[in-house]
């Protein structure tokens, strides 16, 4: 005797098979996604765009603080901090290239750090200046950017964030008033002096490169060479000679 199949059930219209998960996780997005689409009118998806660049520029501005030269920039001139945060915003909203950041970076710097380097200690000036040579006339490639464009800061680089470091320990003295007494002019003379001998026996007349910042950029790579001699000589001499002559080169700007 043969054995009877159980009927098998049909769908009617009013009895749908049950949707898989997946089914209806599919389903669920794609109605979150028309919501979405609904929502978001032009003036919406303005405000939302807006919303995420000046939270982006916000935290980019936060992270310049974490830059010692900034942080100690900061608490020794607010006001001249504030209006690097200023700018540096107005860049960025604006949707600049990075070099246009960096610019305004270097150029805050180099307007504030006279009046700095004109009052630190002869410590700070030389490990500061110490920090430029291995960031700047040691690179080729930044010691060319520095003397054709006056831009060479990468904070990326570790060289360069041992300059800002010591940048930022450059402002902290500068702001305590670590200028030690002055010394007789005679001994700062007889320092130069030497240097400029020492360079002269070393480079021969292309010393003369460093006449100006033109002339520099007819060999902007031997230019860097005589720099970076010229400041390892003045490591050499004793500190009070060698930090009156940092302090005289990098704070004579200073008002």
């Amino acid at each position: 005797m043969a054995s009877q199949q159980a009927p098998t059930a049909t769908p009617t219209a009013t009895q749908e098979k049950p949707k898989h998960p997946l089914q209806q996780n599919v389903t669920a997005s794609m109605m979150v996604t028309i919501l979405i689409v609904a929502v978001l009118s032009p003036v919406a998806k303005h405000q939302i765009r807006e919303f995420f660049k000046t939270n982006h520029i916000n935290n980019q501005l936060k992270e310049l603080l974490e830059v010692p030269a900034f942080s100690a920039l900061k608490k020794a001139d607010p006001t001249v901090y504030d209006q690097i945060e200023k700018d540096l915003a107005v860049s960025l909203k604006a949707d600049e290239p990075s070099e246009n950041q960096k610019k305004i970076i270097a150029t805050a710097l180099s307007k504030a750090l006279p009046k700095y380097a004109a009052q630190a200690s002869d410590d700070a000036l030389l490990n500061w200046t110490k920090s430029l040579q291995k960031a700047v006339f040691q690179d080729p490639q930044a010691c060319k950017a520095q003397i054709e464009t006056g831009t060479t800061i990468n904070l990326d680089s570790q060289a360069n964030q041992e300059l800002m470091a010591a940048t930022g320990g450059l402002v902290e003295s500068g702001a305590l008033g670590q200028k030690p007494a002055p010394i007789d002019a005679t001994r700062i003379e007889q320092g130069l002096s030497t240097v400029r001998s020492n360079i002269t026996a070393i480079h021969g007349d292309r010393t003369a490169l460093l006449a100006d910042s033109q002339t520099m950029k007819q060999d902007p790579k031997k230019s860097c060479a005589i720099l970076n001699d010229f400041y390892a000589e003045i490591a050499k001499l004793p500190k009070p000679e060698g930090g009156a002559i940092l302090r005289n080169i990098f704070g004579k700007q200073a008002s």
